[in-house]
């Protein structure tokens, strides 16, 4: 009588095991922006409505990438599209740099601009945004904005 106890309660730890294993790799390989990835701090600024049209409007999410160590460092390569999450529905979206950043080395205190453009359908804002970092190691970078206040 004593087996079916015995079973139930390790198809427990099972799947409790699995879950602990799932997380723990999901957190070490997911960070939130800002974050510092080999001494270069990322950050998301709030995103900056460029152009509004009656149907559509156009969407900035400017980047910043600034070295926080007293050695050169190397920017870390990100992937050419983000996906941005609205309230209704997920899009991808360009990420632009004003220089390539495919072995760039920032100097220390030295800053480095991209940005993400989209073209959001009329009354929708951006509420997350999802990097990926390619080299040397490969993050999912994520962060969130608050609402506007209307």
């Amino acid at each position: 009588m004593a087996e079916p106890y015995y079973v139930v309660l390790g198809s427990i730890a099972l799947v409790a095991l699995v879950a602990i294993f799932w997380f723990s790799y999901r957190s070490m390989n997911s960070r939130r922006l800002p974050a510092s990835l080999q001494g270069v701090r990322i950050e998301v600024m709030p995103p900056v409505r460029m152009e509004d049209r009656v149907v559509d409007a156009d969407w900035e999410i400017p980047l910043v990438a600034r070295n926080v160590t007293r050695r050169p460092r190397a920017l870390p390569l990100l992937g050419a599209s983000a996906q941005i999450k609205t309230e209704r529905a997920l899009y991808n979206a360009l990420v632009e740099t004003e220089l390539d950043w495919a072995g760039l080395e920032l100097n220390p205190e030295d800053t480095a601009i991209g940005s993400v453009r989209l073209t959001l359908p009329g009354g929708q804002a951006p509420r997350r945004i999802t990097l990926r970092q390619l080299q040397p190691r490969q993050y999912v970078l994520k962060a969130r904005f608050q609402p506007a206040s209307a």
